[in-house]
C-alpha cells in the first residue's frame, strides 16, 4: 500500500485556482493543511502577495469552491491578506461577484465594515467599480457604516 501523500497549503491553493473541489476535499481531509493559512502568490503585476484559500476563491469567483470552503467548520471569513489587506468580501465586492457576496453574507460572521490597507470597505469597492447590485446587497444586509472614508476621504457611496 502506498503511503498517504502529505499535502501542503500550496497544493490547496492550486486546487482552488483550478476550481477542483474534489482535490480540496482530499487535501483538507488528509489533515495536514490549515484551510486558513496564507500562501505567497505572485499578483497580476508580478509582485509577491498572499492569499488564503477562501480569499483566493472569492477573488476568482469560483462559486462551487467558495461554497465548499464556507462549509468547513473552521473557516475564517474575515482574514485580510497580503499588502492590500483585503478580505474575501472585499475581493468579491470589488469584482462584482454578487453570488459570492451573497454566499459570504448568508454564511454569517462577515465584517462588512472592515477596511483594507487604504481604508476601503466592501461597499466602497462595489460602488467605485460600478457594481450597484453588490453595493445594494451589502446595504440591504444592514449594519453598513456609510460614514466610513478611505485614505482619499471618499465615502462608501461616492
Amino acid at each position: 500500500m502506498e503511503p498517504m501523500r502529505e499535502y501542503t497549503v500550496e497544493d490547496l491553493l492550486e486546487a482552488v485556482k483550478a476550481g477542483r473541489v474534489d482535490d480540496m476535499l482530499a487535501i483538507l481531509d488528509a489533515g495536514h493543511v490549515d484551510v486558513n493559512a496564507e500562501v505567497k502568490i505572485e499578483d497580476d503585476n508580478g509582485e509577491e502577495d498572499s492569499r488564503t484559500a477562501l480569499v483566493y476563491a472569492c477573488e476568482l469567483g469560483w462559486n462551487d469552491t467558495v461554497a465548499f470552503l464556507l462549509s468547513r467548520d473552521n473557516i475564517q471569513v474575515n482574514v485580510k491578506c497580503g499588502k492590500s489587506g483585503k478580505s474575501a468580501v472585499m475581493y468579491a465586492s470589488e469584482n462584482g461577484l454578487a453570488e459570492v457576496v451573497r454566499m459570504l453574507l448568508d454564511h454569517g460572521g462577515v465584517d462588512i465594515n472592515d477596511v483594507d490597507a487604504d481604508g476601503k470597505s466592501a461597499v466602497m469597492f462595489a460602488s467605485e467599480n460600478g457594481h450597484a447590485e453588490v453595493a445594494w446587497m451589502l446595504l440591504d444586509h444592514g449594519g453598513v457604516d456609510i460614514n466610513l472614508v478611505d485614505e482619499e476621504v471618499r465615502c462608501s457611496i461616492s
